[in-house]
């Protein structure tokens, strides 16, 4: 193998040669000075362009803060419909309602034979508590049939879970114009609102 002869540089391109190599040690921190200034400018400029359209929003809500507020208030009418309010005891709440439930029936001769007042626990992801009542009423057919038209009158409104009717007596078919006497089992729901916290 032949060997190749040293490399012999004059001193000009010496010269040269430590001149570039200088230069590209200089350029080095200053290229990456200016890769991480223009990383960061890009960062800066996405940032205002997320704060421009936050604001935008903002600006556009403040705009509206009339309407906003007027459905804020027509949905608390709306829930006063269907929602007992979140002061007070749910125990007094339901004690409320069995209140209004019994002067209700009690127009209408439907008479209670024995109501309870459940309390569920409260469901951490609802805004709401569920209470229920559970109702054992004796009637006549056509004094049930009113007493169920009247509870759409009471408000907040009570949701009907479950109605189980029963004969109390026995059926007469010789005389049809007899009305019989009726058990009634219901299973009452309503809701309480939650407190905000």
């Amino acid at each position: 193998m032949k060997q190749l002869p040293p490399l012999r540089l004059t001193l000009r391109q010496q010269r040269h040669l430590l001149q570039t190599l200088l230069l590209l040690i200089l350029a080095l921190p200053l290229s990456l000075g200016l890769w991480w200034w223009w990383g960061k400018h890009q960062s800066w400029q996405n940032s205002l362009e997320r704060q421009e359209a936050i604001y935008a929003r903002l600006l556009g809500m403040q705009a509206q803060q009339d309407a906003i507020a007027q459905t804020l208030q027509q949905a608390s009418r709306h829930s006063a419909l269907y929602l007992y309010p979140a002061q007070g005891e749910p125990e007094a709440n339901a004690n409320d309602a069995l209140q209004q439930l019994r002067s209700a029936l009690d127009r209408v001769g439907v008479q209670v034979s024995s109501s309870q007042v459940k309390v569920l626990p409260q469901d951490e992801a609802l805004s709401y508590q569920r209470l229920e009542l559970l109702l054992n009423l004796e009637g006549k057919w056509s004094d049930i049939q009113l007493a169920l038209a009247a509870l759409r009158d009471i408000r907040p409104l009570l949701w009907i879970d479950k109605v189980q009717i029963n004969l109390k007596t026995r059926l007469q078919s010789a005389n049809n114009q007899v009305e019989q006497s009726l058990g009634v089992e219901l299973v009452i729901s309503l809701y309480k609102a939650r407190e905000q916290s």
